[in-house]
C-alpha cells in the first residue's frame, strides 16, 4: 500500500501558498501532518531516523563510533519527539559496545563533553564508563562535570561526589570558603589520612545515607576510605551502574573495575562480550553472539549486524 498524506487530519494551520513544494521540507511534512496508514509512534519513530539520515557525523570518526553516534543521536530524537511519553533508560548495551570498540573514543567523549546539555545524566545515558579506556579522558570529563554543576548550583555539597571520585578533597575546602561555609572549609582543610578525621567522615556518609542523600554519601565514604559501601550505595542504592564503573576504575583500578563489570554482565550478552575482550578473550567475546538464546533476548538484527563486525576484527582473527 502506498504511504500517502492525510492532509485532511492535518493539525497544521498552513495555507496552500505556504504548501510551497520548493519550501517544504520532509522534516516540516512528518512534525505537521499525521500519515495515514501508521501510528503516531510509527511516524514518530520515522521522524527520529530521518533526522538520523541527516545527522552530520565529525570527520575522522571511525565505523564504530560513527554507528554509536547515530544510535546516540536516535535516542535523543526519540525523547524529543514523544513529548507525552518521552523514551526512558540509557542507550542499550548493544548501542555502548560499538563506542568500546571504536578508535574514535576521545572524539566522541568530546562531542559528549561540548554538549549543551552535559551532565551527569548525559554521561550516564551514553554509558562512558562502560566504554572509555582512558582514564585520563574521564578525569577530563569528571573534572568538567564539577566545575558546571558548581557553576550552576553554587553549592559545593553537590560536587562532593565527583571531587571525591578524583581524589581532590581539597579543593572542596577552597568551594565552600567561596560561599562562606567556614565550619565546611575547616573541616575538609583536614588530613583524611589520619583516623580521627576518616571516622568523621564516615559518620556523615551514614547521616546522609539515612537521609536517602546517597550521592553526597558516596562522596563521604570515598573520603574516609570506604571504597566497598561507596560502591554498594552506587550499585545497590542508586542502582547506576555508569556510576559504579566509574568508581571502581578512577579510585582503584582495572582488577576492580572487571570484578564490577563482570557482575553487571550476567545476562546481558553485549556487556559479556565487553567484559570477555578486556580479559583478552577474543574468542569467547565474539562467540558468544553465535548462542540463540542471545538473538531471543536483544534484536536479532543489531545482534547480527554487529557480530559480522567484530568477527572481522584483527585481535579475533589473530587468536583464532
Amino acid at each position: 500500500k502506498d504511504l500517502v498524506l492525510d492532509f485532511s487530519s492535518s493539525e497544521s494551520e498552513w495555507s496552500d501558498e505556504e504548501l510551497d513544494a520548493s519550501e517544504v521540507t520532509v522534516s516540516d511534512i512528518l512534525m505537521r501532518y499525521r500519515l495515514a496508514g501508521i501510528t503516531r509512534s510509527e511516524q514518530v519513530t520515522l521522524e527520529a531516523i530521518w533526522e538520523c539520515l541527516n545527522t552530520v557525523i565529525p570527520a575522522g570518526i571511525d565505523r564504530a563510533g560513527t554507528t554509536f553516534m547515530l544510535q546516540w543521536h536516535h535516542h535523543r530524537c526519540m525523547t524529543k519527539y514523544l513529548r507525552s511519553a518521552p523514551v526512558k533508560g540509557d542507550l542499550p548495551s548493544s548501542a555502548i559496545i560499538w563506542a568500546f570498540h571504536s578508535e574514535s573514543q576521545a572524539e566522541i567523549l568530546s562531542i559528549i563533553m561540548e554538549s549543551a546539555d552535559f551532565s551527569w545524566n548525559l554521561m550516564k545515558l551514553t554509558g562512558v564508563a562502560f566504554w572509555c579506556k582512558s582514564i585520563a579522558s574521564l578525569r577530563l570529563s569528571i573534572e568538567k562535570l564539577s566545575r558546571i554543576v558548581f557553576q550552576k548550583e553554587k553549592d559545593p555539597m553537590q560536587v562532593i561526589v565527583w571531587y571525591s571520585i578524583l581524589g581532590k578533597e581539597k579543593i572542596l575546602s577552597g568551594l565552600f570558603k567561596s560561599v562562606n561555609n567556614v565550619k565546611m572549609a575547616q573541616f575538609f582543610g583536614n588530613d583524611f589520612t589520619d583516623t580521627r578525621w576518616k571516622q568523621a567522615a564516615l559518620k556523615n556518609a551514614f547521616a546522609l545515607l539515612g537521609k536517602r542523600r546517597y550521592l553526597e554519601a558516596i562522596g563521604f565514604f570515598l573520603i574516609g576510605g570506604a571504597l566497598k559501601d561507596a560502591l554498594d550505595v552506587a550499585q545497590n542504592r542508586l542502582h547506576d551502574n555508569c556510576l559504579t564503573l566509574l568508581i571502581a576504575k578512577l579510585r582503584s583500578g582495572q582488577d576492580l573495575y572487571l570484578e564490577k563489570l563482570k557482575e553487571l554482565s550476567k545476562e546481558d550478552s553485549f556487556i559479556t562480550s565487553i567484559y570477555y575482550w578486556l580479559e583478552g578473550n577474543q574468542i569467547e567475546s565474539v562467540s558468544i553472539f553465535m548462542e540463540s538464546e542471545v538473538c531471543r533476548k536483544f534484536d536479532p538484527a543489531k545482534t547480527f549486524n554487529f557480530y559480522k563486525f567484530l568477527s572481522k576484527h584483527p585481535l579475533y582473527t589473530k587468536a583464532l
